[in-house]
């Protein structure tokens, strides 16, 4: 009995002892495997998959809320200091009084509008960056909703740099009045059919199968 299970040892030992070759080629296999050009492979490989749809929607939220902070601060800045400065003196000949905005004693109506246009634009892009930072409510809300944000932003934005940066007639010669024009046109045009033909649907995430 015990000669017989001394047998079953040797012939296990026989088994399980791999050749040398057979053991030079499992280590060239480990080398190979945690190579560098093997790791440089497997990324390249990971970066061809396509991108799902929570990754998308994370990146184009972070590049709104980037984009939103800019235009919240250049508004921000606007309203603290208007175009053309404030009275540094009263003035009780002319009715100016020390730290109201020159613009809007010289131009009223186009102080007005370039208000407007600049309380529109910082409270939509502060809108739309409370909407960025509570995460359910950006999944939920439609996406027809963030057009419509974004593209007043941006008439908004335009309109007050227009407004702002001509005070004078003079200060705005006639091509550059055509051109800006233009590029409201071109705005309006095509963000409002955009938004007309977007569908009133949530954002719905859904995981991909890559091995489908």
């Amino acid at each position: 009995m015990a000669q017989h299970l001394r047998g079953n040892d040797s012939l296990a030992q026989v088994i399980n002892t791999s050749p040398p070759h057979q053991q030079q080629q499992r280590q060239e296999i480990t080398v190979a495997q945690i190579s560098p050009d093997a790791v440089d492979e497997i990324i390249g490989r990971y970066k061809k998959f396509p991108k799902s749809a929570s990754d998308e929607l994370d990146e184009f939220r972070g590049w709104l809320m980037v984009l939103n902070t800019l235009t919240a601060s250049m508004t921000w800045n606007a309203a603290l200091n208007p175009p053309g400065g404030v009275w540094q003196a009263d003035d009780a000949a002319n009715g100016y009084v020390a730290g109201s905005s020159v613009f809007r004693d010289k131009n009223i109506v186009r102080y007005h509008l370039f208000e407007t246009f600049n309380n529109l634009g910082f409270y939509s892009s502060l809108l739309i960056l409370v909407l960025l930072c509570i995460n359910w409510v950006f999944r939920k809300i439609h996406i027809m909703v963030i057009n419509i944000l974004v593209s007043t932003d941006l008439v908004s934005l335009y309109a007050t740099f227009f407004l702002g940066s001509s005070v004078n007639k003079k200060d705005s010669p006639l091509m550059q009045r055509s051109f800006s024009a233009a590029q409201c046109i071109y705005i309006i045009r095509n963000c409002i059919p955009h938004m007309a033909n977007a569908k009133a649907e949530s954002v719905v995430i859904e995981p991909i199968n890559y091995y489908a």
